[in-house]
């Protein structure tokens, strides 16, 4: 039986990503409002890789950085968030909390 880590992207109640330029863009993304417990792919522009859910992302209660929710992935899952970007310089910003006695490789 194969183990599973789990981390949790601890987002402040958001994926916050902001341009540099003069016609500045964000986007941010409001964990709070999904609901607990459910698959993140499907929510907010959220999906799976190649475009399938795998169902191991989640919205966990489990640890937040800021308000009470994160983003919780089970190993081997993922979800992303793509952007339209072509030009210019961008900040991106969240919070990741790997538990004790693991490490991202």
């Amino acid at each position: 039986m194969r183990s599973r880590t789990l981390i949790t992207l601890a987002f402040p109640a958001l994926l916050a990503i902001s341009s540099q330029s003069a016609t500045a863009q964000s986007f941010f993304d409001d964990i709070e409002s999904y609901n607990s417990g459910t698959n993140l792919d499907g929510q907010g522009g959220w999906r799976g890789w190649d475009g399938i859910s795998q169902g191991l992302t989640s919205v966990s209660t489990a640890f937040a950085f800021d308000g009470n929710q994160s983003i919780a992935l089970a190993s081997g899952g993922g979800s992303l968030q793509e952007f339209d970007l072509h030009s210019g310089q961008w900040i991106i910003t969240t919070q990741v909390y790997i538990s004790g006695g693991n490490a991202v490789t």
